[in-house]
């Protein structure tokens, strides 16, 4: 068994900055009783390493990045990391140039390699912001991409742009694959629209999903299990629920 987890909206508040303590307690009890805790989220490898380094779990032995375009197989870590076929199929530079006219109105995280995470401007910062800032900056973002290939895709707390062939779905599928797990052996817990080929993919290959209270209403048509809770208490709500720490 594995558990599969965003990060933004999911385990953490949809800032992505704040959890809990008792999440977090929670999830090292998880790894203690030999249940791996991988995260499958659009942030870059180094920023999984430091957040669990940051929660004091043990060393990331295994991860889904960047939106599926970086996988890193269990048990091997960072060290066996490598990217996806199509991850580099996408035209950053003429991304990026056509982006150039958002300038002030959108902030770009500077640490993907392969896909381009969008948020409203002082994200990264941590100042806050409102869903329908979100909305405003995925329809500046289509309008201004218009004809070039990549896919848009909204989460909670960013738009993403990511290249044509790659999700969460083909990550878990590959990072699967590489790493000897059945799908059937998965839980993945979630909250948003770029979740959902992971969500899909999951429940197609006989694993189990758990959504947040906050959680996309698309999304939930392919949850096993949803939380009235939100945020990471929604997560803490789901492990309860999927019953991964009865044995302890």
């Amino acid at each position: 068994m594995q558990l599969l987890l965003d990060i933004e909206g999911t385990i953490t508040d949809r800032s992505g900055s704040g959890t809990g303590e008792d999440l977090i307690r929670t999830l090292a009890m998880i790894e203690e009783k030999g249940i791996p805790t991988i995260l499958c989220s659009g942030r870059d490898l180094n920023y999984m390493v430091d957040l669990r380094k940051r929660w004091g779990l043990e060393p990331l032995q295994g991860a889904i990045a960047e939106n599926g375009c970086v996988i890193a197989p269990y048990p091997y870590g960072m060290k066996g990391a490598f990217p996806d076929p199509n991850a580099a199929s996408m035209d950053r530079v003429s991304i990026l140039n056509r982006l150039e006219m958002l300038h002030g109105m959108i902030e770009l995280d500077p640490f993907k390699e392969f896909i381009i995470s969008i948020y409203v401007p002082g994200f990264m910062d941590g100042r806050p912001y409102l869903p329908e800032q979100i909305d405003d900056i995925h329809t500046l973002v289509k309008d201004s991409l218009d004809g070039l290939d990549c896919q848009i895709v909204p989460t909670s707390a960013s738009v993403e742009i990511i290249p044509t062939g790659v999700d969460k779905g083909t990550g878990i599928e590959r990072y699967c694959l590489l790493s000897g797990i059945e799908l059937s052996d998965v839980i993945f817990l979630c909250d948003s629209h770029n979740d959902i080929p992971g969500a899909k993919a999951v429940k197609e290959g006989g694993g189990k999903v758990g959504v947040v209270g906050n959680g996309e209403n698309s999304l939930k048509q392919y949850a096993d299990r949803i939380s009235e809770k939100k945020y990471w208490k929604g997560a803490l709500d789901l492990i309860g629920s999927f019953q991964l720490l009865q044995n302890i």
